[in-house]
C-alpha cells in the first residue's frame, strides 16, 4: 500500500511478482521498502505504508458486474477501490 504524500490517499494493487522483485535485488520473503523505490514503484520509502510477501496460489477472479476487461480480468474498472 502506497500513500500520496500531498493528500493523504492510499493506494492498492502495487504488486510485484517475486521474480521482477528478486531481479531488483530484493529477497521475496523480506520485502523493503528501498527495493520498490528501486524499481520506480514508488517515488520515496517513506510513501510506503504496508508491504508483505503474498505466498504463490491460484486464485480466479469473476466479476458479476460486467468488466469491460474481460471476465478473468485482475481488475475491474468499473469497480472503485
Amino acid at each position: 500500500m502506497l500513500k500520496n504524500p500531498s493528500t493523504g490517499a492510499r493506494s492498492y494493487d502495487h504488486y510485484v511478482h517475486d521474480e521482477q522483485y528478486a531481479a531488483a535485488g530484493g529477497n521475496p520473503n523480506h520485502p523493503s521498502p528501498q527495493v520498490l523505490v528501486a524499481m520506480h514503484k514508488a517515488d520515496k520509502t517513506a510513501d510506503v505504508v504496508r508491504m508483505f510477501h503474498f505466498p504463490a496460489l491460484w486464485d480466479l477472479p469473476v466479476w458479476v458486474k460486467p468488466n469491460p476487461n474481460g471476465a478473468f480480468a485482475d481488475i475491474n474498472p468499473t469497480v472503485p477501490h
